[in-house]
């Protein structure tokens, strides 16, 4: 798991990743909704307001997006300021375009104005950046259609999820009634139930 990783390995990683070329599949660790949100150091759920791309350190591509926050589930207690949140916030994440190349990591996530996400993410690494817990199984993108329950659906294009303990892959369900989904986030961070 990427976010188990000395942060100077992380980026090593990235960087092999990047020299290598685009890859079109990843195999990952399986984490379930628990496990995710055991391991993430903040989860947010909100609507993406705007994504850029930018560099950091003269060198490393970042994609920034700033998330209009509906909730914050989990995050570092130092962090949390003591008037509350703010309305919305920015998350910088590893890879990005620069110099009008791309880069990018197999198997993270995408991210798109006007869509309503669930994340789950580590602390900042040295450059700033959160990496998704899991890759693209740290983003959840909820779907509202009238007359329907609202959905949660995973982001695991191009993605095999591999269970440890067997050593078998995983089936990428991904898709979770939104209700249900936060519930679990609530029971394993140990919030009481909020609104949905």
């Amino acid at each position: 798991m990427l976010d188990q990783y000395p942060r100077r390995l992380s980026w090593f990683f990235l960087l092999l990743i990047t020299c290598a070329g685009t890859a079109r599949a990843s195999t990952v660790e399986y984490l379930d909704v628990e496990q995710l949100s055991e391991r993430a150091s903040y989860i947010y759920q909100g609507v993406i307001v705007d994504r850029s791309h930018s560099v950091v350190d003269e060198q490393t591509p970042v994609t920034k997006i700033r998330l209009a926050l509906t909730r914050v589930m989990k995050t570092r207690v130092t962090e949390t300021p003591s008037e509350g949140w703010p309305d919305t916030i920015d998350v910088l994440l590893p890879g990005g375009v620069a110099e009008g190349r791309r880069f990018e990591i197999s198997g993270m996530p995408r991210f798109h104005e006007g869509e309503e996400v669930i994340l789950f993410l580590s602390t900042a690494d040295e450059a700033g950046c959160h990496w998704p817990i899991g890759l693209g199984q740290a983003k959840f993108q909820v779907v509202r259609e009238a007359g329907r329950p609202a959905r949660a659906i995973q982001s695991l294009n191009g993605m095999q999820r591999l269970d440890l303990g067997t050593r078998k892959p995983v089936a990428a369900t991904g898709t979770h009634l939104l209700t249900d989904l936060l519930e679990r986030i609530d029971l394993t961070v140990g919030l009481p139930a909020g609104p949905r």
